[in-house]
């Protein structure tokens, strides 16, 4: 943001398109991870788009139109957003000297 760029990660896990409903190779070409995303629940492209709104107005890194995935980055790192400011101080601090 320092520069006039931010950067948002978008991060759904099912959503409601050809590619999921379809399976990979076309109708009738499901695959095991379609059949399981399908059994957590698919969200509405618009839904998915409205997360994408509210993020960028937010200026959240991790943008995640799925409840239970913000869970899953939990596991991976306590707090991404505060290691990304970190590193933005660290940036401006790297480039005062």
């Amino acid at each position: 943001a320092d520069e006039g760029l931010t950067v948002s990660c978008l991060c759904p896990q099912g959503v409601n398109t050809p590619l999921v409903t379809g399976g990979i190779g076309g109708p009738g070409g499901a695959t095991l991870a379609t059949d399981v995303v399908k059994l957590m629940g698919l969200i509405e492209p618009d839904d998915v788009a409205d997360a994408v709104v509210e993020g960028l107005a937010e200026d959240r890194f991790l943008i995640l139109p799925h409840p239970e995935v913000a869970d899953y980055v939990r596991t991976k790192a306590d707090n991404v957003d505060r290691w990304l400011d970190a590193m933005r101080k660290l940036q401006r601090r790297l480039l005062a000297t």
